[in-house]
């Protein structure tokens, strides 16, 4: 079986810090079904974690409805591929998860947002915002690595981010980019 490599960044309404294992399986149930894999597909937390020494790494972006942030991370990994790419690997955004070695998944929970009613505020083109959008939503994001074995969870982490943030993709570029650079020698295809 072809091995592939997910990188996934993801957000999922049962998440809080301190989860307990129902909340971990609930998580992991969550992730098999947005990467539409079988139920019984094992998931492993990684405490050291790499990347393949591929080259180039197909990637496909799972944002929601964010376009913003799927724009972001288009952006992010055109400035790797000129500036960096030739020297730690080239990455190669692609339509469907089927042709990818790599996944990005970042999803807000603007469901399960919490507004924020005092004061005022605008966003950067001086635009005012509701109550709504100065509050802020749950975030998860995660790096996860799929092998033959299932999935192994490279990265992850929980919080909140503005809900009319629609560019909060650093966390994940860093850490991505991070791992690019200390991984093996890269092979090529």
């Amino acid at each position: 079986m072809k091995r592939v490599v997910c990188i996934a960044i993801l957000l999922c309404p049962l998440l809080t810090l301190g989860q307990t294992s129902n909340q971990l399986e609930a998580e992991f149930n969550w992730l098999r079904t947005t990467l539409d894999l079988p139920s019984s597909t094992p998931i492993e937390l990684v405490k050291k974690p790499s990347l393949p020494a591929k080259n180039p790494l197909r990637v496909h972006i799972i944002t929601g409805t964010d376009q913003k942030v799927r724009d972001s991370f288009i952006k992010a990994i055109d400035k790797w591929n000129r500036k960096d790419g030739q020297k730690y690997g080239l990455l190669e955004a692609v339509p469907a998860v089927s042709q990818a070695d790599l996944v990005l998944v970042r999803i807000v929970d603007r469901k399960r947002g919490t507004p924020d009613q005092s004061g005022s505020g605008t966003d950067g083109s001086g635009r005012e915002l509701s109550y709504y959008e100065r509050g802020h939503a749950p975030m998860y994001g995660s790096i996860i690595a799929r092998t033959q074995d299932g999935l192994k969870i490279l990265v992850r982490y929980t919080g909140a981010a503005p809900i009319s943030d629609d560019s909060s993709d650093y966390l994940v570029r860093v850490k991505l980019f991070d791992l690019m650079k200390k991984r093996p020698a890269i092979e090529q295809r």
